[in-house]
């Protein structure tokens, strides 16, 4: 919340909003070389609050409003213009001493009005005499009538906002804040509301649970191991699957991981202990030190699914070899789609290749999703990996992944399948059993 209000504070904060009309006028008028805003005080005296470019070091200076180009501008709801400002009898002699110091002859100077009451000057200046057409001092007034209405907007803002922050009805700061922020900076609220939602998922990774769905030996119709995964409290509206999407987003991807990934290692002792657990994990939360000491720690067979949710580093191979050195084997997920293409399998060599879903579906009835497979089967059987068809759904997708020689499958096909055990939609842990 704090990060959201300084966000609120720096979007209607008239100091910021001054820096940024000094430079942007640069920019919108190419010929001016520098731009500075003074803003007119209780003491009748302009003050310099934001220079930019040739006039930088002005910032801070007071003009006084009686013998002043910005006086007159005031004075007169006019711009003031001087083609020469060395040599100009109607600047004072301190305004031409500091053009000669800094090199500036022309100069043009435009009221800022609120309600027809001067409340400070624009200057644009330029180290050219004559610099400045007519239709460019036209331009300079249209900007500056809006820029008027800008600072005074903000200004007023700016006070109003501690009053509305502090008011005693409106149940706290925090809730005022969510408000100001959801009406100035909803893109921004949005991403705090998504903050707080993942802060309180790592802080009580109890709210999460683990799911097991089951992969089957295709030949055998046994069950090899379990695929762990995370299900989400339900006052949630979305999938586990946009959660991730989101932490990777706002650059929260490992600590959500990590959490994930303990609240499934949790329930590790409930698989039978000739089945191994597969555990998803991204190339960049696999290559964490924290994830490696807490996989290290399992004494069960594990492996690692490299999800392809980001494109593979070069070094993920180097950097998952202590896990594999250990006996966790590697697996690829999705393989098919996404960017686990081939040249980066035959970098990474994994124990198991997942032939992503996409592929299974209609593999029955489509010719080129069966090439595809029948490729990936191909280079598995070089390097020695065993595949794996997901989301199987009918048995005439089993039959022909079945067919195209792939080794394992899972999906919601499996259902009663001997020893009272529920395959089909991942299950929780209780009542988990294995054909035998």
């Amino acid at each position: 919340m704090q990060s959201l209000m300084a966000a609120v504070n720096a979007s209607i904060d008239p100091v910021a909003l001054m820096h940024r009309i000094a430079e942007q006028m640069c920019l919108l008028t190419p010929k001016a070389d520098g731009a500075a805003v003074s803003l007119l005080n209780a003491e009748n005296t302009f003050v310099v609050v934001s220079a930019y470019g040739l006039v930088e070091s002005l910032r801070g200076l007071s003009l006084p409003l009686d013998g002043t180009f910005q006086g007159r501008a005031i004075a007169t709801a006019q711009p003031q213009v001087s083609h020469d400002a060395l040599n100009d009898p109607n600047l004072s002699d301190e305004v031409r001493a500091i053009g000669a110091d800094l090199g500036i002859q022309s100069l043009v100077v435009l009221p800022l009005m609120h309600h027809d009451s001067g409340i400070g000057a624009l200057s644009l200046t330029a180290v050219e005499a004559h610099k400045f057409t007519d239709r460019d001092i036209a331009a300079m007034q249209a900007t500056s009538r809006f820029l008027s209405a800008l600072i005074s907007s903000h200004t007023e803002l700016s006070t109003l906002l501690d009053d509305f922050l502090s008011h005693p009805y409106h149940g706290g700061p925090d809730l005022a804040a969510q408000f100001l922020a959801s009406v100035l900076l909803p893109d921004m609220a949005r991403e705090d509301a998504l903050h707080q939602r993942l802060s309180e998922l790592e802080a009580k990774p109890s709210h999460l649970t683990a799911v097991f769905q089951p992969i089957v030996d295709l030949q055998t119709e046994l069950v090899v191991g379990f695929e762990g995964l995370s299900r989400f409290p339900t006052d949630l509206d979305h999938s586990p699957a946009y959660w991730f999407d989101v932490a990777r987003r706002l650059g929260r991807g490992v600590p959500l991981e990590l959490a994930a990934l303990r609240r499934v290692l949790a329930d590790i002792d409930t698989i039978p202990g000739n089945c191994f657990t597969a555990v998803n994990l991204s190339p960049s939360t696999a290559m964490d030190p924290r994830v490696t000491d807490v996989l290290l720690a399992v004494h069960r067979p594990l492996v690692v699914e490299i999800t392809e949710h980001e494109p593979f580093p070069d070094n993920l191979a180097e950097a998952l070899q202590p896990l594999r050195d250990s006996g966790i084997r590697l697996a690829i997920d999705d393989a098919g789609a996404g960017f686990a293409s081939f040249n980066q399998l035959l970098k990474l060599h994994p124990d198991i290749i997942k032939i992503d879903g996409t592929l299974t579906c209609d593999i029955d009835r489509d010719p080129a999703k069966r090439a595809l497979v029948t490729a990936i089967v191909a280079l598995a059987t070089e390097i020695g990996a065993t595949t794996v068809a997901e989301a199987i759904e009918d048995p005439s997708q089993q039959h022909t992944v079945t067919q195209l020689n792939v080794h394992w499958g899972q999906g919601y096909l499996f259902v009663h399948w001997g020893q009272g055990y529920l395959f089909g939609h991942p299950t929780p842990r209780r009542g988990l059993g294995v054909v035998t």
